[in-house]
């Protein structure tokens, strides 16, 4: 539901409802004139409260837009830098580790070239 559709909603609600009220309500011609005075006024001051919570919180969602705006890109940049800086400092390590997994793996093909040695030993004795 959008803002627009629930506003009106609102509205014809509120009159709907006055009216009905007003007219279902046994009183003199004078007595009307002035309910329907308090009413109008009545109404007149939700609106302008509506109004007045509406303008609040258009001016907060702009607060935020505007924030997002200038502190989103400086956190990004931020945030870029760190990554690079952590990525620098951390290749060093990265090559000794590739170096020893890469010893690690020829390790372990040794060892299972000696253990089929070793098995093809036992086999023929």
């Amino acid at each position: 539901m959008n803002a627009k559709t629930f506003i009106i909603g609102l509205g014809t609600g509120l009159i709907a409802g006055t009216a009905a009220v007003l007219f279902t309500t046994p009183q003199s011609g004078k007595e009307l004139q002035q309910t329907i005075k308090d009413r109008k006024i009545s109404a007149n001051e939700v609106k302008d409260e509506f109004k007045g919570r509406l303008q609040s919180i258009k001016d907060s969602i702009d607060m935020i837009k505007n924030e997002a705006k200038t502190t989103l890109p400086s956190t990004m940049a931020a945030l870029k830098e760190s990554v690079a800086t952590f990525q620098e400092e951390t290749a060093p390590n990265q090559e000794r580790l590739k170096l020893h997994l890469e010893e690690l793996q020829k390790a372990a093909n040794d060892i299972s070239v000696e253990i089929d040695t070793l098995k093809k030993r036992q086999t023929k004795e």
